[in-house]
């Protein structure tokens, strides 16, 4: 369903309440719209890490913490609400970075994929409360890499709010990486190393370690442009941890 069609639904159906021109961070946002949730993930305690740790599935769930539990929450919120938009900083970029766009395709896809297995899911969207900080997973090529964007000083925004509209580049649909006009970054081997290490930095535990053939495809997504393979390679090594350079097939750290 479109995000013109779900507006015209949820205009009756939904909280009226909306962020102000500045929006709101993602706790501000529970505040207001999940109040209830927020005042059990503000509070804390026994009694709700029980709950959530009783609501936790390794094989669906992406980890057993507070955030994580919030975040399904404000995920599915965002997925009914067409109105609302997420916007974020690329950390790479620094504060004076352009705003990115989560579509709401994206966050409407994840949505209805929660109960699948992660490894099955053609996109994943995890909302950290704590750091205003929100984790988009796409999948770039069927089970064989994945490319993740972190967005930083998160705000939830009113759709039609045009403060920001003409700065905005908007993250690819999930889906359609490979064929999304990403408008090329600015692209030097510094630039590339500080890539690497916040890939490091990021990357699930859950999940086996990329190849260094993943990581070149992931770095041309990123920077919209080819990346020689040796080059790439020598910078590459020293960057990543050993773990990261293993012949063969490789197995998630636990």
């Amino acid at each position: 369903m479109s995000r013109a069609m779900l507006s015209e639904k949820c205009r009756n159906s939904i909280s009226p309440l909306t962020p102000p021109l500045s929006g709101w961070t993602l706790l501000e946002t529970a505040d207001a719209l999940l109040a209830a949730y927020a005042k059990q993930y503000r509070e804390g305690g026994p009694e709700f890490e029980a709950l959530w740790r009783n609501e936790y599935n390794p094989i669906i769930d992406i980890e057993p913490t507070a955030e994580w539990w919030l975040s399904k929450r404000l995920l599915q919120l965002m997925a009914s609400r067409p109105d609302l938009k997420v916007t974020g900083r690329d950390p790479l970029g620094g504060l004076q970075s352009q705003r990115v766009a989560v579509p709401f395709e994206v966050i409407a896809e994840a949505a209805s994929e929660l109960d699948k297995p992660r490894i099955q899911r053609r996109s994943d969207v995890f909302f950290c409360s704590s750091l205003d900080e929100v984790r988009v997973r796409f999948r770039v090529r069927e089970k064989r890499s994945s490319r993740v964007d972190i967005l930083r000083s998160v705000r939830v925004e009113t759709i039609e709010q045009p403060s920001l509209e003409r700065n905005e580049r908007l993250v690819p649909k999930a889906g359609d990486v490979e064929k999304a006009q990403i408008a090329p970054r600015e692209y030097s081997d510094d630039l590339l190393r500080e890539w690497l290490i916040h890939r490091v930095k990021i990357w699930p535990k859950s999940e086996a370690p990329p190849s260094a053939s993943a990581c070149r495809k992931a770095a041309e997504v990123h920077f919209g442009r080819k990346i020689p393979r040796d080059p790439f390679v020598l910078i590459r090594e020293p960057l990543v941890p050993a773990s990261w350079q293993k012949p063969g097939r490789r197995s998630p750290e636990r």
